[in-house]
């Protein structure tokens, strides 16, 4: 886990604006290594 709180959510906010562009959870979640469900939350 990363050790501030901003850049995880900074991240977080990377990832599903990417999952939204591109209308593939599973994609950014490869891309941004982290879970599917994480992103779909």
């Amino acid at each position: 886990m990363k050790s501030i709180i901003t850049e995880e959510l900074r991240l977080r906010k990377r990832a599903y604006e990417y999952a939204i562009k591109y209308n593939n959870n599973a994609e950014a979640a490869r891309r941004y290594h982290t879970s599917r469900q994480q992103i779909q939350r």
